[in-house]
Formats: structure tokens, sequence, C-alpha cells
């Protein structure tokens, strides 16, 4: 086989994976309550729509409905419950310059600003 054929393989590869992704995702979303396709609607369109949460939080008088959309909070709860999110929380310097995991996780102050990396308190 040429390298061409190589390519057609593994495009031919390639496109059955993305069919089988969207096709298991469609079956997925069927699964899914009305309620958290609602949550999940309301969310892609404060995304896609750029909405600031003030206008999103307008919502629900423009567009009433039963049972209501949660608050904000509620729904990015909701979402990356749905998502299977689980935040991981790193300290990070107080001016943005680094992020102290990896090689700079036992670090007491920045490399870059010397900012410390507690304060006071003790606390991040």
């Amino acid at each position: 086989m040429n390298l061409r054929g190589k390519q057609l393989q593994v495009c031919t590869c390639f496109g059955k994976l993305q069919f089988t992704r969207l096709r298991t995702s469609h079956f997925t979303a069927r699964k899914l309550a009305e309620y958290d396709l609602a949550i999940c609607r309301a969310f892609a369109f404060k995304v896609r729509a750029n909405l600031t949460d003030k206008a999103f939080k307008m919502l629900p008088f423009a567009f009433p409905q039963e049972p209501p959309l949660p608050t904000l909070d509620g729904v990015r709860s909701r979402i990356n419950f749905l998502a299977g999110f689980k935040p991981q929380i790193y300290d990070c310097c107080v001016n943005s310059c680094l992020c102290f995991v990896g090689p700079h996780k036992d670090l007491k102050a920045c490399i870059y600003c010397k900012e410390p990396r507690y304060r006071a308190n003790g606390k991040p």
C-alpha cells in the first residue's frame, strides 16, 4: 500500500470514529430528561450568544417555562454534573504569572514577580 492509500485508510478510520462519537452523543442526548435538555439549551444559548450573566438572569422573564430554569449557578452546576467535570483547584500567583503545579508545586513565591504564594494567614 502506498502513502496515499495509508492516508485514505487513516481518513476513513478517523471518519468512522467521528461518526461513532456523533452517533453516541446523539443517543446520549436522547437519554437526558427534558428538563436537563432545557438547561443545556439555555446554557448553550448563553455561551453562543455571548450573553452576560445579567442578561441570562432575565431569560425566565422573557421566556417563562414550567418548571422554571434554575439560577445561573444552578445551571452551571447541573452542566458540570452532566458533563462529568470535577474541578481541580490549583494555587496561582496573585498576578497570574504562575500556577503552582508540577515543578513549581513546592515554591513559596512566584519565580517571575516574587509575590508570596500564601497570604499572612497562611492561605493561598
